[in-house]
């Protein structure tokens, strides 16, 4: 039994948010090159976020719907605002919730069970040291005294450490755990085998609920010892209980005292016989066809719940017909549609929103990059969520009034399938149970009741349906043989691997396993298939049949599907291409890409939520907690919209909320054509409009800043871009709170401007009223072209000969260029010409 997982980040991710960003997400780089370059669109963009994202200036965004539009692009319009939720502390119990809305209690679907499941599939390696931060004080020093406070040889410590430090050794000694063990079975056994049971789960840290579930009812009996009133508040440590931690609401389990348990208890069968060399076993594929079918089923039409947390009765019918595509299994039965919405609640496929009581498919990216261990483990786990509430199970009875449903006490439906699943582990690899051995260990086990009468915690017929629907999940599943001829069942080498044990399994290679026809008909080759093509595959194409052999079908609304759950045109065909063991047909290419441009292939966000990240490997790691988005680049992600964002996993570094007016943060340097920007007052709108205007120059980590520099090449790009002067003018007056400098000024109008470059000679005269008379007398004035300043006059070149000859004639000693005598010679007082 492993202590913990090691998945699960022992810190808060770091991250900026940005709320109400104006964005558009496009199939192809082509289409949002061609937006960012039409005159009529180019104005409400802002810049290119992405190869495939575009931001929108601020406040642009109706204006740019409706230029979209009008210019004929299909445009999908997706509005919400992410809102940022109180702590938990602020927060209303989740009794008072559950009491006052009726509805809430279907909830726990999502919530607990999703919690639990999260818990047992995300738990932590934590060694002394690291475990101390997520432990109450109070919560050490209670189970302090329930374990150390009694041995003799243990002081009181002087802190949580010290005491924590005796725990952990306390726990470490194998043969005060066999006494410990031996000493409460001799009072309790119904306690020491339930504990024994959470070997199954694996994991050191479980959800509080399910174990309040498993123990609670057997410690009644030890309560009743006055000398010691046993609690798993008092055996084991709470992990930050009312905090935002990620192990909130979890309980530490020391791993030694359940393997002591285990192998105290758990034994093999003398009932238990060879196992035959002819059998029959499964690829494991039915389990996740049931999922996808229904996920499929959830896209065409939500599926709707009632106040009690069951399915429609039309969706649960609805459901039923698609169910029965499945083949029978040789053993047990295919669990109910119930079983298999709440199965795909938990597991994340579907999402419920309580106020309209229905439950909404999710998008399927994140599942494709998972091993087919960690799935075949989650769904096993998130099948036994299942039964963790005290909610009334008619599911089991198939009765429509679940009022009339016997209740389970104490989760003994729950504690019927680790027992059963317990004598399955406990078998030699070789060897086999009969049907009847099991039913007959798991009525008579001393974990479920007291008195030897199952009848006084579930009723046999509760029991008897828990476990024919046990025995369908292992075998579609995979997770178990099955002979026919003798009756006998044992765990397959995939099921070994999920529960812990030694095997031989290993993770098949991926190999092409479709074959498509040009009716856009596709056939899969089972052998070859794995659960993560199957997901991909449901999103492209319509289920016809799963037995003998699987076939679906391409339309296009298969095809629109695949587009909306975040697939490109071009990566439909190249998966399709990648997973076909022929060539694809040109028709079905064709008919794909005609109506992936048919389709909405633009998507608007007026207020979307991005997440930007300070590394890849902080995306990474929040992709792996099924966080519900789209990855737009190697650090920036694209929360989906109906998605929330848990603020226990994040520490918000920048809230920047893209909604609130502007204030000027760009300065404008000394040279004219240098801007510096502080990266405290940054945000993606600006970053995108500097790349468009000016070049990256300096990067100032210490004080925070950046430098760009305007060039003819920048203003040159900006004008490809679609940036008018009056635009820039508007940009500058925004971002900066001036108009341009008169050196920007002149790398924007250089280009129309129409500049005179000749030969002219200057004349220089003594003083202004001496100008003043030869810019008014029209015989000199003819030949003047302009006045150059107080006392210079422009001559134009050709007119100069005359121009000196009218000069001198009129008496007027003139100094020319083409004097030989020196400048110093010359009287003072005279004009010169130069």
């Amino acid at each position: 039994m492993s202590n913990i997982h090691s998945d699960l980040p022992q810190r808060r991710i770091p991250v900026r948010l940005h709320r109400g960003v104006g964005l558009i997400l496009t199939d192809d780089d082509y289409l949002a090159t061609e937006l960012l370059t039409s005159p009529k669109l180019a104005p409400y963009i802002a810049g290119r976020l992405t190869r495939h994202a575009l931001l929108i200036a601020q406040d642009a965004a109706p204006a740019l719907i409706k230029a979209l539009k009008q210019n004929g692009y299909p445009v999908r319009v997706v509005s919400r605002l992410l809102g940022i939720t109180s702590p938990p502390s602020q927060s209303a119990p989740a009794e008072n919730l559950s009491a006052a809305d009726p509805s809430a209690s279907s909830g726990y679907i999502t919530s607990d069970r999703q919690a639990s499941l999260k818990a047992i599939s995300l738990s932590t390696k934590l060694d002394a040291a690291a475990l101390l931060p997520h432990v109450a004080t109070e919560s050490i020093n209670r189970v302090w005294k329930n374990w150390c406070g009694q041995e003799n040889y243990f002081v009181p410590p002087s802190n949580p450490q010290a005491a924590l430090d005796d725990l952990l050794k306390l726990w470490q000694d194998p043969r005060f755990l066999r006494t410990w063990i031996q000493r409460h079975y001799r009072r309790n056994p119904r306690f020491v085998w339930r504990l024994a049971l959470l070997r199954l789960f694996r994991h050191s840290v479980l959800p509080r609920p399910l174990l309040e579930t498993l123990l609670s009812g057997a410690l009644k009996a030890s309560s009743q010892d006055k000398t010691s009133a046993l609690s798993p508040a008092s055996l084991f440590l709470d992990l930050c209980p009312g905090s935002q931690d990620r192990l909130a609401g979890s309980v530490y389990i020391p791993p030694m005292l359940v393997e002591a348990a285990w192998k105290k208890l758990i034994k093999p069968t003398e009932a238990s016989r060879p196992f035959p060399s002819r059998y029959v076993e499964t690829d494991g594929l039915d389990a996740w066809i049931g999922l996808c079918l229904v996920w499929q089923a959830g896209w065409d039409s939500p599926l709707r719940f009632t106040g009690d947390g069951t399915l429609h009765k039309r969706d649960a019918e609805r459901l039923r017909e698609l169910l029965n595509k499945l083949p029978k299994p040789p053993i047990g039965q295919i669990p109910p549609p119930e079983s298999w919405w709440q199965l795909a609640c938990v597991l994340g496929w579907f999402s419920n929103e309580p106020e309209q009581r229905v439950s909404k498919p999710q998008h399927l990216a994140a599942i494709l990059n998972r091993s087919w261990l960690d799935l075949a483990t989650d769904f096993w786990h998130a099948w036994l969520m299942a039964y963790l509430s005290p909610l009334p199970i008619a599911r089991l009875t198939h009765q429509s009034n679940p009022m009339t449903a016997c209740p389970d006490r104490d989760g003994a439906l729950f504690l019927c399938v680790l027992v059963a699943t317990a004598s399955l582990l406990a078998l030699p690899e070789q060897q086999g149970l009969a049907l009847e051995t099991i039913q007959q260990i798991v009525h008579q086990h001393p974990a479920l009741h007291l008195n030897g009468d199952v009848d006084s915690v579930v009723s046999l017929q509760s029991c008897q349906q828990i476990l024919e629907e046990w025995l369908g999940v292992l075998w579609m599943l995979g997770l178990v043989h099955w002979s026919e001829e003798h009756q006998l069942i044992r765990l397959s080498p995939l099921g070994r691997r999920v529960f812990g044990l030694e095997s031989q399994w290993h993770e098949p290679e991926e190999q092409p396993c479709l074959v498509v026809q040009p009716n856009l008909e596709v056939v899969a080759f089972r052998p070859a298939l794995r659960p993560t093509a199957l997901v991909m595959l449901s999103q492209l194409a319509q289920w016809k049949a799963t037995h003998p052999a699987l076939v679906l079908q391409i339309d296009s609304s298969s095809i629109h599907r695949a587009l909306q759950s975040g697939y490109t045109a071009g990566e439909i065909l190249a998966w399709i291409e990648q997973q076909n063991t022929r060539a694809m047909p040109e028709a079905v290419r064709s008919l794909i890409t005609t109506w992936a441009q048919q389709q909405q292939r633009i998507a608007v966000y007026p207020q979307a939520t991005l997440l930007e990240f300070d590394t890849p490997q902080d995306l990474h790691d929040s992709c792996r907690e099924r966080l519900l988005g789209v990855v737009l680049s190697e650090r920036l992600f694209l929360l989906d919209e109906g998605a929330d964002l848990d603020f226990r996993q994040f520490r918000i570094t920048a809230n920047i909320h893209y909604l609130q007016p502007l204030h000027p943060s760009v300065k404008v340097l000394e040279d004219g054509i240098t801007l510096e920007v502080k990266l405290n007052q940054a945000n993606l709108l600006l970053e995108c409009e500097l790349q468009q205007l000016a070049d990256l120059v300096e990067t100032d980590s210490i004080a925070q800043i950046r430098r760009y520099r305007i060039t003819p090449e920048s203003v040159a790009r900006s004008r490809q871009q679609g940036w008018s002067v009056l635009r820039w003018q508007q940009w500058f007056l925004k971002r900066c709170g001036r108009s341009p400098s008169p050196a920007i000024h002149f790398l924007l109008t250089v280009s129309h401007a129409e500049l005179f470059f000749g030969p002219l000679y200057v004349l220089e005269t003594p003083s202004e009223t001496l100008a003043d008379g030869l810019m008014q007398w029209s015989e000199t004035s003819s030949f003047i072209i302009r006045r150059l300043g107080p006392t210079a006059l422009a001559v134009r070149a050709e007119s100069k000969d005359a121009f000196v000859s009218l000069l001198r004639n009129l008496g007027a000693q003139l100094r020319t260029d083409a004097d030989t005598s020196s400048p110093a010679s010359a009287p003072s007082g005279s004009p010169g010409l130069s």
